[in-house]
């Protein structure tokens, strides 16, 4: 019987396919290898492929494993707040969940994808992002690990909606809301948010200690944020986001005279000295806000109910279009970029534009 003559391909070349791997839905991945010698030697640089992967690469790692021990070693790199929003809440939320029980060298771009898609249904486009950023960092250091070769994760864009205009007040407007503030329980903390641009986030973690009623003076030195898994707490108070952040804020004779009637430890919580948790916060701002329109309806004034961060974004914008000192307003807010001072909180008032250009 004569032997079974070995085709070549068109370029000459002999051809070998093999499986090197599989995709996530388990379907094999195939490799080509090719040899001009015969169709033995492309077989023998197959397996030699494998076992190069199977000498450097550990098939056997699960995406889940490598995640955990990825966290643990993160969370020694990088400050608390960016870790536990950065890196942990995606990753064990939903990262790992998706794709905890799947071989680590298992995972292709696709996957990625079609993770990406998934969470667009649900989320927002700069949540997804930040999922695409802590999954790529995950990959790159498997990467130094020698746990795969490459990052699935490369070249991956996700399409951001057009970037709306942060709603603002007006002057007119914030003296309303200010006004409001005078009578109602909640007032302070909204007075605070408003008149002085703090974030939620800095405003929870002052302490009544941060106050100088001499100098008229608040430190802003640390700020509240969600507790680490496995924690008692629901909130813990943390060092902040950067050094700019940490700043002293002048205030007013009344605002301080206002904080004197603070009894707790944190000037935020009527009810404790612990740190007040964000959504209890939340709960009675947004009570405050609604009962603000409700007053002022009355007389058919409609004053918009803005979330905290829009407070901070409308004291900047009321102050920058006032013709303050950039300097002193990037001092008060803990900015150190003047130039995104003015581009972001920039929205001049056509009012204010007139009284200022005379026409």
């Amino acid at each position: 019987m004569s032997r079974k003559k070995e085709n070549k391909r068109s370029d000459g070349l002999y051809e070998v396919k093999t499986i090197v791997g599989h995709k996530f839905d388990g379907k094999p991945l195939y490799k080509s290898f090719y040899s001009k010698k015969s169709k033995t030697d492309a077989r023998n640089k197959a397996e030699a492929y494998k076992a190069e992967l199977k000498s450097k690469y550990d098939p056997a790692v699960m995406f889940g494993v490598y995640a955990e021990d990825f966290l643990t070693r993160a969370k020694t790199r990088v400050k608390i707040t960016s870790f536990e929003t950065g890196y942990r809440l995606p990753l064990t939320l939903h990262i790992i969940p998706r794709f905890g029980k799947i071989r680590i060298s298992d995972i292709r771009k696709s996957d990625i994808e079609r993770y990406a898609a998934d969470m667009l249904k649900d989320h927002k486009p700069s949540t997804v992002c930040a999922h695409i950023r802590v999954l790529s960092a995950l990959f790159n250091d498997a990467i130094d690990n020698a746990v795969v070769s490459i990052n699935p994760c490369k070249n991956i864009r996700i399409k951001k909606p057009q970037k709306n205009t942060k709603r603002v007040y007006n002057p007119a407007q914030a003296e309303l809301v200010l006004k409001f503030c005078k009578s109602d329980p909640f007032g302070l903390h909204v007075h605070m948010l408003l008149s002085y641009g703090m974030s939620l986030s800095e405003y929870l973690g002052i302490m009544v200690k941060d106050i100088d009623f001499e100098n008229l003076t608040v430190s802003i030195n640390k700020g509240a944020v969600i507790a680490p898994a496995k924690s008692s707490q629901f909130m813990i108070v943390s060092e902040p986001k950067n050094a700019h952040r940490n700043r002293q804020i002048a205030i007013t004779k009344e605002t301080a005279d206002w904080l004197k009637t603070c009894t707790h430890k944190y000037i935020s919580n009527p009810e404790s000295d612990d740190v007040m948790k964000s959504t209890v916060f939340r709960y009675a701002y947004k009570a405050f806000m609604q009962r603000m329109h409700d007053y002022y309806m009355q007389d058919n004034i409609d004053i918009p109910i803005l979330n905290p961060h829009e407070l901070r974004h409308s004291r900047a914008s009321l102050w920058v279009n006032e013709g303050r000192s950039l300097f002193a307003i990037a001092e008060m807010l803990g900015w150190s970029d003047l130039k995104m001072l003015r581009s972001v909180y920039g929205h001049p008032d056509i009012q204010e534009l007139r009284k200022n250009l005379n026409l």
